[in-house]
Formats: C-alpha cells, sequence, structure tokens
C-alpha cells in the first residue's frame, strides 16, 4: 500500500522522510552503535554533511537524483518573497499571521497557484513568530533529542522508533511547514516528544505481608 501510494503521489518528500526514519532505526539496532554517544554521532554526521556539501554539492546531487529542480518547484524562490515581507525579526509577524492582509495579496498576485505556508516549517515559524519563535522551536527539538536519547537504555525499541519519527519531521519541514496549528505531522511530533511514565509495579505478596506487618508494628508502639 506505502508503495503504490509512492507511485501515486509522486512525492519526494514523502520517500526521502520515509528512508530517513526507517535508516534511524536500522542502524541505531546494530550492536556497534554505542546508545550512549548517539548525540555524539549526530553532531559528527552533521560535521561531515556539511563538509561534504562545501565540497562536493551533495546537496544538488541529491535533489537531481530525487527527480527535482535545485529551487524545489520555486519553494527556494517563495522563502526569499516571503522574508521580504517580514517588518520584526525578533517576534514576527504574530500568531499565524504572517499569510493574510496585504502580504497575502502580494505573494498571490505573483504565484498563481496561490501559496499559503512557506513549504518550509523553520521559516514559517520565523514569518510569524521571528527569531524568538525558531529560537524556542530549536530549544524544544534540542530538549526532544536529548529526552528519547536518555530513554534508548531503559526503552530501546520505542525509542529508536520515537527517533526515527524525530529525523523524519525534522526534514520533512524543510520542503513543507509542519510546525504550525493542529497539523497531523506537527500532532505526532508531541507524541513523541511526551515522556510516558510506566505504571506502579504492584507488589509482590511478600513485600505486601512486610508493609502489613511495619504498620501494625507502627500501631502497638502508637498505643503503649
Amino acid at each position: 500500500m506505502i508503495g503504490w501510494l509512492w507511485h501515486m503521489a509522486q512525492s519526494a518528500t514523502a520517500l526521502t522522510t520515509f528512508l530517513i526514519g526507517v535508516v534511524t532505526i536500522i542502524i541505531l539496532g546494530f550492536r556497534i552503535i554505542n546508545k550512549n554517544f548517539v548525540g555524539t554521532y549526530l553532531i559528527i554526521t552533521i560535521l561531515l554533511a556539511t563538509w561534504a556539501e562545501l565540497n562536493f554539492d551533495i546537496y544538488e546531487e541529491i535533489i537531481e537524483l530525487l527527480g527535482r529542480d535545485p529551487t524545489l518547484t520555486d519553494r527556494t524562490e517563495i522563502w526569499g518573497d516571503a522574508l521580504a515581507l517580514v517588518n520584526n525579526l525578533i517576534f514576527g509577524m504574530g500568531f499565524e499571521s504572517f499569510w493574510l492582509g496585504p502580504r497575502l495579496d502580494t505573494l498571490w498576485s505573483k504565484w498563481w497557484w496561490q501559496p499559503n505556508q512557506a513549504h518550509n516549517g523553520y521559516i514559517e515559524t520565523y514569518l510569524n513568530l521571528g527569531a524568538m519563535g525558531v529560537f524556542l522551536l530549536f530549544g524544544l527539538i534540542v530538549s526532544t533529542f536529548r529526552k528519547i536519547s536518555r530513554q534508548l537504555i531503559t526503552e530501546y525499541d520505542f525509542s529508536r522508533l520515537r527517533l526515527g519519527f524525530l529525523f523524519a519531521i525534522l526534514f520533512y519541514n524543510h520542503t513543507e511547514a509542519a510546525f504550525k496549528a493542529v497539523h497531523l505531522v506537527w500532532t505526532v511530533f508531541h507524541i513523541i516528544a511526551i515522556d510516558y511514565p510506566k505504571p506502579p509495579t504492584p507488589f509482590k505478596t511478600d513485600q505486601l505481608k512486610l508493609v502489613q506487618q511495619e504498620n501494625l508494628l507502627r500501631r502497638k508502639i502508637y498505643i503503649k
């Protein structure tokens, strides 16, 4: 079913994010991966990707491999047009307020398909909430990553599934704006960001007897 949907949608974003999530789960399943150093592995990966981009321009190669143009179907041009309309760099234009009024008219007069989002979650956050909103979003992402990484030791399978979803969502927001309102992807982000405490372990029979005897002894001492 998933393969048929990929074929019908022809969505490079869906295919790429799915592969990122699956590869993350598989890599974390290798025994040679030390679960205590997931953050270190991530930093090394980012540094290597940056080095490869600066020396070999791998981003453009990947885009062409996916059958897309360097503008990501005009997305990069929309990013520039939208950013040019922001007046308040610190707080943005207000929560869910950028795509209203004269700004919307300006963009719709240029783009015949009438965009109503920036098609980038990070830029969309900046348009509405400015640098402060991006800072808070970054803090939320880092906090979620650290929380999940710490739980890889105690809740291995569920935690690596959460990390797979997290990385997929972060890459998804490169071409779509999902950090907003009641978007399904934003909802999934909150689901994986929440800690789920385990139910208290029920007392065993022997432990229960000891507790009862201790309570009885305390009552006798109190009566005396």
